[in-house]
């Protein structure tokens, strides 16, 4: 296969593609076919982009075409095309070259898993993985139904009691009055009883079994899909998002659930047996009694079910569709709780909307970091109760409360800045800090992308105007180097921390001074 490679934020001609394929031998009668069907997928998958865009608030330029011209934007996006004896890959080249791309992913993954925000983890497995859109909510669903499974299956599994109608000389359990007169009225000197056995209620373990079943069955086929993808850079990219080796790991717990008793006794009745799935979920919850992680398997399977119900088939096939600045800005979001020490044990989720989610940091820290959250200020409730604002509100990418200051943080997918950055971030400062007690400050900060090795931090005061002091602070980050760029940002909170603290300090003392 030959790849070419294009440059994000770029845009492309027919022109410049020819030039492209005869630095890889690829013949000239390639160039216009390959240059259209190229465009037309654009084109196709505009519609798709768009809605993801919507749904989780991204602000990637899409990639467009204008006047005969690709504009690249700022999404990978492989496109092949086999035209003679040549397969030809075309696609997007993160700026921050693969390997600092494969290692943000691999961040953001682990934060989806730390989060639990289903929107934030429909994200990423959505659009971080190729073909496998119809596989998203197996592998969200996956390791919840066995980690409460387990927790199930250590507490006594609901019974119900089984009556056996026994007929013989002796009484055996409790004597069936109508059925042994019946036998006497006849000649027969014998006694009807009913013999009381517990038994295991079937709806549950009917359940238990058709869930894993289709977890296993469909993980396995996730498991085919991804070992068929053959680019050397996909295929790095895969691996650092969700390992084959994981997948087996969770097809192996599946299997091991369903060979434990009394599950595997039951597998061929229950994927036999003539019963809706609605129906034993009700039933499930009918039988749960106190077996509350039962009652939460039941509600998670007809959640699935319902979601499987309502997948259809994707047109853009085995497009991978991933906007580089979110995974960006959530990477960035990895940088900010690193930078506090924080990990999956002492994190708390206070708050969490489509897209968004608020959090507080154990660990000793006081602090609260509000991702992707909406603000409104009055004026913006009054405009928007009035209708003459659509409902909407300020969104920076973060807010972070550090203490008697709040840090307004936006990541920037760019090496430098736009004059529009800055604006934004000013009514950003202006929307938020009419919020804020005379005592607690706002100030803003940038994280971007270093085009040097090495992490920088900037900070910038302006004095004077309606906001009075304006603190900016702006650091530059390396995804290919995290560990420094976190150490980067652990320096500057360590002096809006101080300084935020001295002038806390100066105004509390001042009174006693004069």
């Amino acid at each position: 296969m030959i790849s070419v490679a294009l440059d994000e934020d770029k845009r492309y001609s027919l022109n410049d593609l020819r030039s492209m394929f005869q630095s890889q031998n690829i013949s000239r009668e390639c160039v216009k076919p390959v240059y259209d069907e190229f465009k037309n997928s654009i084109i196709n998958i505009e519609p798709v982009i768009e809605y993801i865009r919507e749904r989780f608030r991204i602000e990637s330029p899409p990639p467009l075409v204008v006047n005969d011209h690709v504009h690249v934007g700022q999404w990978i996006i492989p496109f092949k095309w086999k035209c003679d004896q040549h397969e030809i890959l075309i696609i997007t080249k993160p700026k921050v070259g693969w390997d600092g791309f494969n290692k943000m992913v691999q961040e953001v993954v682990q934060l989806l898993e730390t989060l639990r925000n289903l929107e934030l983890v429909a994200f990423g497995l959505r659009n971080l993985l190729p073909n496998i859109e119809d596989y998203v909510i197996d592998l969200l669903y996956s390791p919840l139904v066995i980690k409460y499974t387990e927790a199930a299956l250590s507490e006594p599994l609901p019974g119900i009691i089984e009556y056996r109608l026994i007929i013989s000389q002796g009484q055996f359990g409790k004597v069936d009055v109508a059925r042994t007169a019946a036998l006497r009225l006849m000649g027969k000197p014998l006694i009807a009883s009913k013999k009381a056995t517990l038994i295991h209620a079937l709806p549950p373990i009917i359940m238990l079994v058709r869930f894993h079943y289709k977890l296993l069955t469909r993980l396995m086929r996730l498991r085919e899909l991804l070992s068929g993808v053959e680019d050397t850079d996909l295929r790095g990219l895969i691996s650092s998002i969700t390992s084959i080796s994981r997948i087996d790991e969770l097809i192996r717990s599946h299997r091991a659930i369903l060979s434990i008793e009394p599950l595997a006794m039951y597998i061929d009745h229950a994927l036999r047996v003539g019963i809706d799935d609605e129906e034993i979920i009700s039933e499930t919850e009918r039988f749960s009694g106190g077996n509350t992680w039962l009652r939460t398997l039941a509600e998670l399977y007809r959640a699935y079910i319902a979601r499987l119900a309502g997948i259809k088939s994707l047109s853009w096939g085995s497009v991978l569709l991933v906007p580089t600045s979110k995974v960006f800005e959530l990477w960035v979001l990895s940088l900010l709780l690193r930078a506090f020490d924080v990990n999956a044990n002492n994190i708390e989720i206070l708050h969490s909307e489509p897209g968004g989610v608020s959090i507080g940091l154990g660990n000793g820290n006081n602090v609260r970091i509000h991702y992707n959250i909406t603000h409104r200020n009055d004026l913006i409730r009054q405009l928007t109760n009035q209708k003459i604002l659509r409902r909407d509100g300020l969104r920076p990418d973060y807010v972070i409360e550090l203490g008697r200051t709040r840090l307004v943080v936006d990541a920037k997918y760019k090496f430098k800045l736009d004059m529009s950055d800055v604006e934004r971030m000013m009514a950003y400062i202006v929307g938020i800090a009419p919020q804020l007690s005379s005592d607690v400050k706002a100030i803003g900060m940038f994280i971007m992308l270093s085009n040097n090795d090495e992490p920088k931090i900037y900070r910038f005061i302006s004095r004077g105007g309606l906001l009075g002091e304006v603190e900016l602070w702006v650091i530059k980050v390396k995804p290919g180097n995290p560990d420094k760029s976190v150490a980067s940002l652990k320096v500057a909170f360590h002096e809006v921390i101080s300084r935020s603290l001295e002038t806390h300090l100066n105004a509390f003392t001042k009174p006693f001074l004069m």
